[in-house]
């Protein structure tokens, strides 16, 4: 999505916060929504942006919906890509999949990746097997920062 935006014209920028991609790991606390909104802000403030449109999804959506009510000023539109965490209620299936013992947003199976998948998109991109793997096995090695998170 950030290289179509970027074709169409658009500055495009995706901040990592902490806590995933390719951020380094910082203590729980720190990845609260608020503190999440701060780093946002002052990242913003620091490339000297005044006035953005922001999306976000899942998570980032939440953290998008928090920033643009602390900071209306500087934010021309909101979109969200996907439904922010903790807007609507979950699904019956996520529901039935936590009670079965799988979290399904941190798979560590291929199965449990493409129920993840399932979950979060209407049609379900084909994802080649190698970045399966590649992203489950990086939940399992930082499974515990993920539950943390």
């Amino acid at each position: 999505m950030m290289c179509q935006l970027s074709k169409a014209g658009y500055r495009a920028i995706a901040p990592d916060l902490p806590g995933y991609g390719n951020s380094s790991l910082a203590a729980t606390r720190d990845y609260a929504l608020e503190n999440q909104v701060e780093l946002l802000h002052q990242f913003a403030n620091q490339l000297g942006i005044r006035s953005f449109d922001l999306a976000g999804s899942l998570m980032g959506g939440a953290i998008a919906a928090l920033y643009s009510q602390r900071y209306p000023q500087q934010v021309r539109s909101l979109a969200f890509i996907g439904a922010p965490l903790g807007v609507v209620d979950w699904a019956a299936s996520v529901r039935n999949s936590i009670l079965d013992g799988i979290n399904p947003f941190i798979p560590i199976s291929k199965e449990q990746f493409d129920l993840e998948i399932s979950l979060l998109f209407v049609t379900p991109p084909t994802i080649p097997d190698t970045v399966k793997t590649e992203r489950v096995n990086d939940y399992i090695t930082r499974n515990r920062h993920y539950q943390q998170i």
